[in-house]
């Protein structure tokens, strides 16, 4: 008699998921579920985004900085979370297990930094 929550009654769609999620790197998988659990919050409260999003106004003129780094943990549905966590998982587990967590972990901050800083270079170039 097989026991609830046992491999053998699990689908095969779940143990694959669970097999996929069990095999991603220690820091992939932590900023994967941060992303994913954020944008469930963000449904479940009904957050509007635009009280986060970068905006080179606020940033510049109000000094809201903390925008550059907490703007892209939040996303505007669930394709552009599907999207980019897609694009994240694939070339961020294979970045992770070349040059390892704590690097990965520092680069990822990095860019999440320099991407923002480039947005804001660029809107005030325009």
């Amino acid at each position: 008699m097989a026991v609830a929550g046992s491999p053998r009654t699990l689908s095969p769609i779940v143990a694959t998921v669970q097999d996929w999620y069990r095999s991603l790197p220690l820091c992939t998988k932590a900023l994967f579920s941060l992303l994913t659990g954020i944008f469930v919050l963000q449904l479940a409260t009904g957050y509007d985004t635009n009280r986060i999003c970068l905006s080179t106004d606020l940033v510049v003129r109000h000094h809201q900085v903390y925008r550059l780094i907490t703007a892209p943990f939040f996303h505007l549905g669930p394709w552009h979370l599907l999207f980019n966590m897609m694009t994240f998982v694939h070339i961020g587990s294979s970045l992770e297990r070349n040059v390892g967590s704590v690097q990965f972990l520092h680069i990822s901050l990095l860019l999440v930094v320099a991407e923002g800083l480039l947005y804001l270079a660029l809107e005030l170039a325009a």
